[in-house]
């Protein structure tokens, strides 16, 4: 006989909660039954996803106790997430974690909760990732520390990195071995990190440069 499932509630339900209901549904011990947001956010329109109810967060505790169920904030902003977080641990509940079985991941790494870890990361060892973290695309390289509350999003930090809380590392951003990156910073896509960042601060790579002639002009030129 297979063992029960343990029970799952998403907050949130836009595109990441729908990510996140697939991934556990399909690569975890878990069971998704329904979804939660602030009854400002339920349209009567849609009031299931995925065939699921969408509760009120603030009657959730009431129809799904604490104590049989656990929770997973699937949002992509920092604080948004930082908010609905605490106010479920508030309420007692427990947090499950995602981590990918498509993902490179050792069993050394030390990880906090609601912690989701995504298909295509690397995560080497002596790492440690901390509560309410998402984890997209990335590498994490050996001996580094991603504190709370972050989002690494298709992006590569070297060994011996410090991320500390509520940070944004976008696109193709890459942090350099031995770096500490300050709390509340946004690194933007492409940008490239080669000493350590204070708090609160924002990076942005150069623009693309839109060229003053068309592409078949070039395109031509591999035809001759």
């Amino acid at each position: 006989m297979l063992p029960k499932k343990q029970k799952l509630l998403i907050y949130g339900i836009g595109k990441l909660a729908e990510y996140a209901y697939y991934v556990f549904t399909h690569d975890s011990e878990y069971e998704v039954v329904g979804f939660c947001v602030e009854k400002k956010f339920i349209s009567p329109d849609k009031p299931s996803l995925f065939n699921l109810p969408i509760c009120n967060l603030e009657d959730l505790d009431s129809l799904y106790s604490p104590a049989t169920h656990t929770a997973f904030v699937a949002v992509g902003n920092n604080s948004v997430r930082d908010r609905i977080y605490h106010y479920l641990q508030d309420k007692a509940y427990s947090f499950a974690n995602y981590i990918s079985s498509k993902c490179s991941f050792w069993s050394d790494c030390k990880i906090g909760n609601n912690v989701f870890i995504g298909e295509g990361c690397v995560i080497q060892p002596f790492s440690s990732i901390g509560s309410n973290c998402l984890l997209f695309v990335c590498t994490v390289g050996h001996h580094s520390n991603v504190g709370d509350n972050v989002t690494l999003s298709v992006c590569t930090l070297g060994g011996n990195v410090k991320i500390n809380n509520s940070t944004f590392i976008g696109l193709n951003a890459s942090v350099n071995h031995n770096v500490t990156v300050g709390k509340n910073n946004i690194i933007g896509a492409g940008c490239t990190i080669i000493k350590d960042t204070k708090d609160n601060e924002v990076y942005s790579a150069e623009k693309p440069r839109l060229r003053l002639f068309p592409s078949s002009k070039i395109l031509s030129n591999f035809l001759k």
